[in-house]
């Protein structure tokens, strides 16, 4: 019957299948057309995101590189003394010990780079009649779990010294020269250009003889660092909430580059 049937309309048979076979063809068709666009569009999304990754990579570089180049832009004072008191002296009066920079250094910390203890206070300075900043560091404090980086500040040896713009021109005195300090003679290892008006008339020596001079052994007064770059919205948060938990009780000065951004931590 079915044989029958076709022959007896051949001609709707014929359009019926031509129409169905079409109607596969382009199925078909379709179907290998888009499995081609999909093809070539995570491929052009592959590229895309390696091209991005490349591009950011590069970006957090110059990031990175233009923050050093600025220098230490993170503070960390002890608690208990008014922010403005030591803004406008200086330093902080208060200390804390100095195996604080090494619990940092030791921890898994990520949002600081470049620890480098210091102890500071004013004296004065017999031999010259001014008053100065001393400044007693001694060499930036790897973080044991990054590896090693090239430091900002160079380490100081003892027996030199470096000078502050002011210090050094009002002086005459240049690298190399021998100067005497309340009665100690010091190798001028480095003068500093114009920077700011507490570095220009800021001296810094060794640490550990800072350290003898005020009578302050194994303490500072301040841990310097650079903060990271840090893709957050709160970045200064970032970096107080996870010092905190490993140094509580200290206080973080943030030079930005457009505000100086102040924060407290506590236990």
């Amino acid at each position: 019957m079915l044989l029958a049937e076709i022959k007896h309309r051949k001609f709707n048979f014929i359009l019926a299948t031509l129409a169905v076979a079409a109607a596969v063809s382009v199925w078909l068709s379709a179907k290998n057309s888009l499995a081609d666009f999909d093809r070539n569009t995570e491929s052009q999304l592959t590229v895309l995101e390696e091209k991005t990754n490349i591009e950011m990579k590069q970006l957090e570089d110059d990031i990175r590189k233009t923050m050093k180049g600025l220098g230490f832009n993170v503070f960390l004072f002890p608690a208990g003394e008014e922010l403005w008191q030591i803004k406008e002296r200086g330093y902080s009066e208060k200390t804390i010990s100095q195996d604080s920079v090494h619990k940092l250094a030791e921890s898994k910390i990520v949002t600081v780079n470049h620890l480098l203890p210091q102890l500071s206070r004013r004296i004065q300075w017999q031999e010259k009649n001014r008053s100065i900043l001393l400044v007693g560091v001694e060499g930036q404090v790897p973080i044991a779990h990054r590896s090693k980086k090239k430091p900002i500040m160079d380490p100081l040896a003892p027996g030199s010294i470096n000078l502050g713009h002011d210090l050094h021109q009002s002086l005459g005195l240049k690298k190399g020269d021998i100067l005497t300090l309340n009665g100690k003679n010091y190798t001028v290892a480095q003068t500093f250009p114009p920077r700011n008006f507490l570095d220009d008339g800021s001296a810094w020596i060794h640490l550990d003889e800072a350290q003898e001079i005020f009578g302050l052994e194994n303490q500072i007064n301040a841990i310097l660092a650079l903060g990271c770059n840090c893709a957050s919205i709160d970045r200064l948060g970032e970096i107080r909430a996870e010092i905190s938990a490993i140094l509580p009780d200290v206080q973080i000065i943030e030079l930005g580059s457009s505000a100086l951004v102040l924060s407290l931590i506590h236990i």
